[in-house]
């Protein structure tokens, strides 16, 4: 009940209530009896802290997720598609912190989940490949871009495949995760390739890949994922001596984020919470 009162307040963007309804899931349920809903408020609470910009208590529920996820491994698979968006958020973040191990074991844990599944819908290998994807950004913020370039490869080679078995699903305007979900999956696969592709100096590539990443962002709305290409591109063209061309690059990307934060101040939490967590 405490958690299903915290939502109706999270869905209404009052989040000290929230906060205070979340934090009775945690503080008095018994977690070997409500564990999903202790472990959902904490997501809850460690997305907050983001927020604030508490990094001290961030990183607090980053550790005590990463441990509620090893300590109730038995209970997972009973909720374990429900569990998928929940683990690759925690994987980010953990990989933000710098806990790269962490992560990776936690996105193979879901490989693991959604290989069992594999070529039974459109659903899972969506995700399947998505997963893949997260795996490869893992290796990339590690500094292993050769496992990266792999996973990379194969993550776009799978979604590719997807359109191409799933071509009426994906079509379907009311199929969820639809057309859109997959060409910006596409697209973000493109741009985080292209990261690694710098880092190793095949900047021809790299460049092809954003430029592509931007076409379809361009036309499936993604302004955020477009000011992104265009800080990479400000940032091969600097390497590549081209300063001015560089800076016209930042330029228009600072004019993008100018543009999505006004947006924030005008909308408030909603559009705040899609910004940080959407992706």
């Amino acid at each position: 009940t405490w958690t299903a009162i915290a939502h109706n307040y999270q869905n209404i963007n009052d989040g000290l209530n929230a906060i205070e309804y979340f934090q009775k899931s945690h503080l008095y349920l018994d977690k070997d009896t409500a564990w999903y809903a202790f472990l959902k408020s904490h997501f809850y609470l460690m997305q907050q802290a983001s927020l604030l910009n508490d990094h001290t208590m961030k990183r607090h529920y980053i550790e005590t997720l990463g441990s509620l996820f090893k300590e109730y491994e038995k209970y997972l698979p009973v909720q374990r598609f429900r569990l998928l968006d929940n683990a690759e958020e925690l994987s980010i973040n953990m990989a933000n912190y710098g806990g790269y191990r962490d992560a990776l074991e936690l996105m193979q844990w879901v490989m693991s989940i959604l290989e069992e599944e594999k070529g039974k819908s459109f659903y899972i290998d969506f995700y399947h490949a998505k997963i893949m994807s997260r795996i490869a950004r893992i290796y990339s913020h590690w500094g292993k871009y050769e496992e990266a370039m792999i996973g990379f490869d194969e993550s776009i080679g799978r979604f590719e495949k997807i359109y191409r078995l799933y071509y009426d699903e994906t079509e379907n305007k009311d199929q969820q995760p639809g057309l859109r979900h997959w060409y910006i999956g596409m697209a973000n696969q493109l741009e985080e390739r292209a990261d690694v592709l710098i880092r190793k100096g095949i900047l021809l590539q790299a460049e092809n890949d954003l430029l592509e990443s931007i076409e379809i962002r361009t036309n499936y709305p993604d302004p955020l994922g477009i000011a992104m290409c265009y800080d990479k591109l400000g940032e091969l063209y600097a390497i590549r001596g081209k300063f001015l061309e560089a800076l016209q690059w930042y330029d228009s990307s600072l004019e993008i984020k100018n543009q999505v934060m006004e947006q924030v101040l005008n909308n408030g939490n909603i559009l705040v919470n899609r910004v940080l967590f959407a992706r």
